[in-house]
């Protein structure tokens, strides 16, 4: 019997403890590999929003603002402009170019389009930046939520990914293209389509034609290298490349697109496109601050907690205010213009040119950015084009940042506030000529002094402490005892008339410095600080003797909300532009209160407002005087202020309705008119107060038709002063210089 021969390859061999150890590396590395995929996955997922902020993502929605008399004025937003918009309110040709343009498989994928998935895998492991294949679910991931972030990364686009899956399935692909439309970043810092439609077109996103949708949609692409103002031609070839793949994907037809071809752009103007969204800029950047502070207060984030915010503004008062504005300054700027040549400050002060340089954004942004100073100032002497500001239009020129400086320095400014006496409330707010290019609030931030504008509460405190309008004063200098003995300051009237008597109301008429010098003498410096402040001044006026001529430094609408106390039979309400705040359910959250005090008795209140009519004399711009819509005569007072130099005139003005705060300058003060024929505030403000109210009053929608101040019952103070003056007295006034005031 033969031996059979076993092959005992395939038998099972006892594993050695090499094997264990392979297997077991082996395994582990499995583990191992495991666990860090899954830990960079999470790491690449941290922050991404949780199912609570994806299904509520208008949380995410910045305050609406609106006026006292229903129009909207815009979004309070850290520089973004939103409008939301329902799909409906939207052009069928925006939705359709957005599709064709940016995904246009978007009514087929999930939320990612796995066409286009290889496309970024391949940009990964060219190990070239992650970007682009993003479907309108992706980009909406985006534009929602920040902590997705914008770099290009494989971790911000699987956290687009993820997110927009998630947003897929909680959202129909209607509301997601609501949602985008209402989001994206379109224009400048316009966000949403309604913004960008007027800011563009000058009308809403409703009444978009065809071209004009392509247009926009076409911008998403690029708006700075498609920019329509800047690069018509290219803005002009996108949106046709836009009508081409509207075209090629049936959306719309050919015919159809051949007419769009052949329109031209036809933008707003750039003015026209902003009147929707920029509704009184100066006032919402203040809105803007004020309700911050209240928002850090109470709980609330303003920038995305859509509230809604009911102001105090009265847009056809804040529209003829504007107007008015725009009027005089542009007539006023012309006369300034020839006055001022060739003999501008700098010429004799070198060192004026450079302060401002040092001031000016260019110069902070070089010393920010680590510049040389040598280097930043061949930078100021570099010509480069620029777009500046003028009244005939906006100009695209070319000239130095030194030539620009000197250019916007010659500018006269002015601050404008309008307030209703009985309740406080801001009724118009123009802050500057125009925000895009003056962009310092000349009513609550700018202060200045305010020259004879303060003369009326050292007038008021005399009456509170006895006096009467109709009392007789030495018209004479007098120099003040500061102390010790020391005789100091004594100052002069305008054209250095004195002599004789005269009496209050015709010493506050014709602005008598002398008189109102030794009133305060009478009074004494301190219990004239403590009236003013009573009245409504809210900054700290030291207790000095000049100070009753106006040398402290005071804003627009702290002086109106003063002089409205003289109005409002003595009472002072503190100024106010926000009514009411509702949560975005509707509920009430704030309730405006303001601050209020009797300052003066009714009386007193009374016998200034009638002083301050025989000071306003003849309202500039208002022949015949005052009259409102039904033709009849309304009682107007006020007073004009110039201060030094003539660096800044001033005019307040009151009806029983409405108090006016005004103040024009240049920003640098050396800037002025050289004589007091234009430097006075008779000649630089009191013509807008009049330009303004003939406006107001001659708008029946306004219902502005008071005619006289309320007299107090029993009022016994004697204001008829040729009753009672002496012949001495009459001379004096009638001698007076007609139309000047201020202060040497």
């Amino acid at each position: 019997m033969e031996s059979e021969d076993f092959d005992i390859s395939d038998e099972k061999k006892p594993k050695g403890r090499g094997f264990k150890i392979a297997r077991a590396v082996f395994w582990g590395s499995c583990v191992l590999a495991f666990l860090y995929g899954a830990v960079w996955v999470l790491f690449m997922l941290k922050g991404i929003p949780v199912t609570a902020e994806i299904a509520s993502p208008t949380s995410f929605l910045a305050s609406q603002v609106y006026s006292a008399d229903g129009v909207f004025l815009g979004h309070i937003h850290r520089g973004e402009k939103r409008e939301p918009k329902d799909l409906a309110e939207i052009s069928p040709y925006v939705i359709q170019a957005l599709v064709a343009t940016e995904d246009k498989r978007f009514y087929a994928h999930p939320g990612i389009d796995p066409v286009a998935l290889p496309a970024i895998a391949y940009r990964y492991l060219a190990k070239d930046q992650v970007s682009g294949a993003s479907t309108i679910s992706m980009q909406l991931a985006r534009n929602l939520f920040g902590v997705i972030g914008r770099d290009r990364s494989v971790k911000r686009k699987l956290r687009e990914i993820v997110t927009a899956i998630r947003l897929e399935r909680m959202y129909t692909k209607s509301e997601l293209i609501a949602l985008y439309l209402n989001t994206v970043n379109i224009y400048g810092n316009c966000y949403g389509i309604e913004t960008a439609a007027y800011r563009l077109f000058g009308k809403s996103a409703e009444e978009l034609e065809l071209q004009e949708a392509a247009l926009i949609v076409g911008l998403l692409k690029g708006q700075g290298t498609y920019d329509p103002r800047r690069r018509p031609q290219l803005a002009l070839e996108r949106r046709n490349l836009v009508l081409q793949l509207m075209v090629d994907q049936d959306l719309v037809g050919v015919e159809e697109a051949d007419s769009a071809y052949q329109r031209p752009l036809l933008l707003a103007s750039e003015q026209e496109g902003l009147e929707v969204a920029d509704h009184a800029p100066y006032f919402m950047e203040r809105l803007r601050l004020w309700l911050q502070n209240w928002g850090s207060e109470n709980g609330y984030d303003v920038y995305q907690d859509g509230l809604q915010v009911t102001t105090t503004l009265d847009m056809r008062l804040q529209a003829h205010a504007e107007a008015a504005t725009a009027a005089h300054m542009a007539r006023l700027q012309k006369v300034f213009d020839r006055h001022i040549q060739g003999k501008e400050p700098w010429r004799t002060d070198p060192g004026m040119l450079d302060r401002l340089m040092r001031q000016s954004d260019r110069y902070v942004k070089g010393v920010k950015a680590g510049k040389e100073k040598s280097a930043i100032y061949k930078e100021f002497d570099q010509s480069v084009p620029m777009r500046v500001f003028s009244w005939e239009g906006e100009k695209d020129t070319t000239m130095t940042p030194m030539d620009s400086i000197k250019y916007y320095s010659r500018f006269l400014e002015t601050g404008m506030a309008v307030v209703e006496p009985g309740t406080g409330h801001v009724k118009a707010w123009v802050g500057g000529l125009d925000y895009d290019y003056f962009r310092y609030d000349h009513v609550e931030l700018g202060k200045r002094q305010t020259g004879s504008t303060f003369k009326p509460f050292v007038y008021a405190a005399a009456i509170d402490n006895g006096k009467k309008p109709c009392d007789e004063i030495l018209n004479q200098r007098q120099p003040f005892d500061y102390k010790d003995g020391e005789l100091g300051w004594a100052p002069k009237n305008v054209g250095n008339s004195v002599g004789g008597l005269v009496n209050l109301k015709l010493a506050l008429k014709y602005s008598l410095n002398v008189v109102t010098a030794r009133l305060t003498k009478e009074l004494g410096p301190a219990l004239v600080s403590q009236y003013a402040q009573r009245i409504g001044i809210q900054t700290e006026v030291p207790p000095y003797p000049a100070s009753c001529l106006g040398t402290t430094e005071l804003n627009v609408l702290e002086m109106t909300g003063a002089y409205a106390t003289f109005v409002n039979g003595g009472q002072w309400v503190a100024p106010i532009y926000v009514s009411e705040i509702r949560d975005r359910e509707g509920k009430v959250v704030f309730k405006a209160h303001p601050k209020t005090h009797l300052a003066l008795p009714d009386d007193v209140a009374y016998a200034m407002t009638e002083m301050l009519r025989t000071a306003v004399g003849n309202v500039y711009g208002i022949p015949g005087g005052l009259k409102n819509a039904q033709g009849k005569s309304v009682a107007v007072g006020g007073k004009t202020g110039t201060t030094q130099d003539n660096s800044d005139g001033w005019f307040m003005g009151i009806t029983p309705e409405l108090v006016t705060g005004i103040w024009v300058g240049c920003s640098e003060r050396k800037m002025r008119f050289s004589t007091m024929k234009y430097g006075q505030g008779s000649y630089l403000a009191k013509p807008l107060f009049g330009k303004f109210m003939a406006r107001a009053y001659g708008d029946p929608s306004l219902g502005l038709g008071q005619r006289f101040f309320p007299k107090p019952d029993g009022f016994a103070i004697e204001l008829d002063c040729w009753k009672t003056s002496s012949k001495n007295a009459r001379r004096a006034a009638e001698a007076e210089p007609k139309g000047l005031e201020g202060w040497d």
